[in-house]
């Protein structure tokens, strides 16, 4: 099998496009393929940092681990920051979201520190006659200072 990845940011454009392509699998077999992305400083555990759904509808603060099922939309926001996150795919995906954490011992004893958050589509590949599957996904990060106020709508930014 060949995985060859391909990284795209067009002018003007927001969003950086990750195409993936895998060839030469085997017919009539099947695989497991997931892919990681990992959000350094956006802090787990607060009210104002969370994941959110297509509808903007939260889902969890970011500290959570989640187990999405056929999702081709997630959203992270830290609205103290005004960071928000936006991944989207061609395909649906199952989605797998869990905070980085180490320990740490401090004066008080050993103590969780949020490194990051991970966010994990994953597929169950089979390929096509010629042996190939593909996927397309976009990751939109921007920066507004105007979603530190509550409404989500307003942080909800479509490529």
């Amino acid at each position: 099998m060949t995985v060859t990845k391909g990284i795209t940011l067009f002018s003007g454009s927001r969003a950086l496009e990750l195409t993936y392509l895998i060839e030469n699998l085997p017919p009539g077999e099947s695989f497991h393929f997931a892919v990681e992305f990992n959000f350094a400083g956006m802090p787990g555990g607060a009210e104002d940092r969370f994941f959110y759904d297509a509808q903007g509808s939260s889902i969890g603060h970011l500290g959570s681990t989640l187990d999405l099922d056929a999702s081709d939309y997630l959203g992270l926001i830290d609205q103290w920051l005004g960071v928000n996150v936006q991944w989207t795919s061609n395909r649906t995906a199952g989605v797998w979201c869990f905070p980085i954490e180490t320990v740490s011992q401090s004066e008080g004893g050993f103590e969780l520190v949020h490194q990051s958050v991970c966010v994990m589509p994953h597929w169950i590949v089979t390929g096509d006659r010629a042996g190939r599957w593909a996927v397309a996904m976009d990751l939109v990060i921007t920066h507004e200072h105007a979603i530190r106020e509550s409404n989500i709508e307003r942080a909800v930014v479509r490529a």
